[in-house]
Parts: C-alpha cells; sequence; structure tokens
C-alpha cells in the first residue's frame, strides 16, 4: 500500500498542473486532482489484483469519469473539464515516445510492439471513458423520467 502513495500523488499532482494550464480555476483544481488521484489509484488496484493491464485501464478511467459526471453537476461545469484533466495521468505517453522512435529508426519490431500497446492503452482508456459516460447518462434519463411519470 505504501508503494501506491507516490504515484498516486504524482497522478493528482499532474493532474492538477494540467488544470491550471488549461485555465481551470478555484475549487475546481482541487476537484480535478482528486480525479487524477481516483484514475490512477483505481488503474493501480486492478493491476494488482492481476487483471490484464488494458482492462486496468478502461476500469481506471471509467472510475474516472463516473467521478467527473458527478463533480460537473456539483461545481456546474462541462464534464470535459473533469474527464480531461484527470486522465492525463494514464496516457501512455512513453509507449508512444517509443513507437514513433521505433518507426523513426526502422526499428518495425519495436514500432509494431509498442504501438500496439499504445493503442490498446488509448482504445481501453476512450472505450472506459465512452461506457461510464453512457451508464451514467442513461441512468440519470431513467432517474429523470420516473421522477417526470410519479408527478
Amino acid at each position: 500500500m505504501k508503494e501506491w502513495v507516490l504515484p498516486i500523488v504524482m497522478a493528482s499532482l499532474g493532474s492538477l498542473a494540467f488544470s491550471m494550464f488549461f485555465g481551470v480555476r478555484s475549487k475546481k483544481l482541487i476537484y480535478s486532482a482528486i480525479g487524477g488521484a481516483i484514475n490512477w489509484g483505481v488503474y493501480l488496484v486492478f493491476m494488482e489484483i492481476g487483471v490484464m493491464e488494458p482492462l486496468a485501464y478502461a476500469i481506471g478511467a471509467a472510475a474516472g469519469t463516473l467521478y467527473a459526471e458527478i463533480v460537473a453537476r456539483i461545481a456546474k461545469t462541462p464534464v470535459t473539464v473533469f474527464i480531461i484533466t484527470s486522465v492525463i495521468p494514464m496516457v501512455p505517453g512513453g509507449s508512444l515516445y517509443y513507437t514513433m522512435l521505433g518507426l523513426m529508426q526502422g526499428n518495425h519490431e519495436v514500432f509494431a510492439e509498442k504501438g500496439a500497446y499504445t493503442l490498446a492503452a488509448a482504445g481501453a482508456m476512450a472505450l472506459g471513458i465512452f461506457t461510464a459516460t453512457m451508464l451514467f447518462r442513461t441512468t440519470l434519463a431513467l432517474i429523470n423520467g420516473a421522477k417526470r411519470i410519479r408527478h
């Protein structure tokens, strides 16, 4: 558990920094930082229990998206503000770099290996964000529809 503290704090600080860069203000900065911690923390938990890495990316992104959907309504802010800034720590930048390096050096093996990993991670994150958004908004629509029927 102790070895998780530093990566989660760094993910939170990374989200905070990107939020500041994108002009997010006031307590919304804290919301973004917490989102980064949630994304990365959930990813680490699922990696620890032995889930395949792309699935851990998807679940982490989904957890962060659910958080972002809720916080966006509390803060009366577009949800993309919190999704984008909180998913930043999960972006597979290192593997993207090595993918491009392999391409530029003509090393097709590295290019294919790192490229496949990068695409799997990015695709899994996109799928997690999409799934969580659709589940949240469908649930919200069903709840709101049920309220209208009762009145």
